[in-house]
């Protein structure tokens, strides 16, 4: 048990943006980071307010608390899912050196994933719960069942995604290209899950005679424990928070025995680092921007945790793409859009996806030991921050304007449309391109065992995603949606924050990365 409390709090320490040599720079990062916590956890509640107000008025509150179960844990599912952090780290040789057992390495890793799956079902259920708690009146096992569900939550997602990741990296650490077969295993995995959506959404059956068991029905197709989670809370029911808790740690139990029969056999087939490392001495002399530009594309390519998570908003854009001139959308019942709607709104979608796709949010971070190579050589900050930016924003408008390309192929639409379409991609491109750099370079991470830790689990990919996502919901569905104009002053207002930010970078930027080291 010592070991095991030893391998988490070090992990977990890991994690904490800690800067002994500036005390006041640490104090200001974690208060931006609670800051936007609140922010967020604020405009959660207002949305359970509203959502749960909506469904009270019909004497169906329960629903909201199993809309926001069922769609957290489906949130958590797919933030993890490409989360190769069990077997993949550089920490490996040094843990199996030691006499630690297979069980307490397996189990440490876990709890760093629960840890931070936990962190982001806090931000979620707890602002419903205060919300559903001011409107409905609650008694005392009712605490107590949010609070015990607030711990239970994110095991089932947890233990499924390393699941699934591990079964991938068993499969792909027998081939001679690892990352090759990861990555196309990973987007065969992504295109199920969009079918299985779509096939979701077409048997659904809403009986307008008895909505709350329809919707109960629906939520409880998505996620099974719905039914449970729900009885707990509402009925207070004892044998419902047994399953519930039996069922989730039985799950760990399985998976715990499960990773230790392949532990030994793919560590010693994989690489200890799923990153190549960079030569910068090799950098041309002839374009030090465009071999910079190379350098991480190259990395990108390089690493499917890097591509898959990174550019996750890109991919599922194309697959969109593609899937439209397969299926027509007008033919599919239960589906809350047609053609028309999807045409009209088609600048909105190319927005809130390319919000959710910053490779930038860890470029800086993703450098780790080659940090200082990079500093010692004379590149200045701004071919830096340059060559970051405009990797994500090419990757950006290739993956866009190929996938709106194919878009016109399936759908009608119109050349006034194509253009807004453009223009909402250039601009909303360049946004997050810059604000996940700036967002990376107030918040490194510099030292890591394990590339996910700062893809996936960092202060500056979570502050990125989570404000992005917020911003993208904010701008896609709101009441101005349908004005005239719309879309050209989202594009001037992001070109205008982006001059900003980059003003930011050429100043106080330059003067972060100047005192940043390894």
């Amino acid at each position: 048990m010592s070991n095991l409390f030893n391998l988490v709090k070090i992990n977990f320490a890991s994690y904490l943006p800690l800067n002994k040599k500036d005390s006041s720079l640490t104090f200001f990062k974690a208060f931006l980071f609670l800051l936007l916590y609140f922010l967020i956890g604020l405009f959660i509640y207002r949305f359970a307010k509203y959502m749960i107000n909506g469904f009270h008025v019909l004497n169906m509150e329960g629903l909201a608390l199993s809309e926001f179960f069922a769609f957290s844990s489906m949130f958590i599912l797919a933030l993890s899912i490409f989360r190769m952090d069990i077997f993949n780290s550089k920490d490996q040789d040094l843990l199996r050196s030691l006499p630690i057992s297979k069980k307490v390495i397996i189990t440490s890793k876990l709890f760093n994933i629960y840890l931070y799956n936990l962190l982001i079902i806090i931000i979620i259920m707890v602002p419903c719960y205060l919300a559903y708690i001011n409107i409905i009146s609650s008694s005392s096992s009712f605490l107590f069942n949010c609070l015990i569900s607030l711990f239970i939550i994110p095991i089932i997602p947890t233990v499924i995604a390393v699941l699934i990741n591990s079964i991938i990296t068993v499969i792909s650490a027998n081939f001679k290209y690892k990352k090759a077969i990861q990555t196309i295993l990973m987007l065969l995995l992504l295109l199920f899950s969009l079918y299985f959506s779509f096939h979701l959404n077409s048997n659904l059956e809403l009986n307008l005679l008895d909505i709350k068991d329809s919707f109960s029905s629906f939520f409880n197709r998505i996620y099974p424990l719905t039914k449970y989670y729900t009885s707990m809370l509402i009925d207070n029911n004892i044998t419902s928070l047994m399953i519930f808790i039996g069922v989730s740690f039985f799950s760990i139990f399985i998976l715990i025995i499960f990773l230790s029969i392949f532990y030994n056999k793919v560590t010693n087939r994989i690489t200890v680092s799923s990153l190549k490392k960079v030569d910068y001495n090799k950098l041309s002399n002839d374009n030090l921007l465009l071999s910079l530009i190379k350098k991480d594309l190259k990395r990108i390519l390089g690493s499917p945790n890097y591509l898959l998570n990174s550019c996750l908003g890109l991919l599922l854009i194309l697959i969109l793409s593609i899937l439209l001139i397969f299926f027509d959308i007008d033919n599919i019942e239960n589906i809350p859009i047609n053609s028309n709607t999807l045409i009209n709104y088609l600048p909105l979608v190319f927005l809130f996806l390319i919000l959710l796709s910053s490779t930038t949010s860890s470029s800086i971070s993703i450098e780790g030991n080659n940090f200082y190579i990079l500093k010692m050589l004379p590149i200045k900050f701004r071919e830096v921050w340059l060559s970051k930016v405009l990797c994500n924003f090419l990757l950006i408008v290739t993956f866009c304007l190929v996938s709106l390309g194919i878009f016109n192929l399936s759908l009608d639409i119109s050349f006034k449309t194509n253009l807004l379409t453009i223009l909402i991609i250039i601009c909303s491109g360049l946004f997050i391109s810059i604000y996940g750099l700036v967002i990376n370079l107030l918040f490194p991470v510099l030292s890591w065992k394990s590339e996910i830790k700062v893809i996936k689990q960092s202060a500056a990919s979570f502050i990125t995603i989570f404000s992005s996502l917020l911003l993208g919901i904010f701008l896609a569905f709101n009441d101005y949606i349908s004005s005239n104009g719309y879309i050209f002053y989202i594009s001037l207002s992001f070109l205008i924050v982006s001059v900003i930010l980059i003003l930011f970078l050429n100043t106080i930027g330059n003067k972060i990365y100047q005192n940043m080291s390894c």
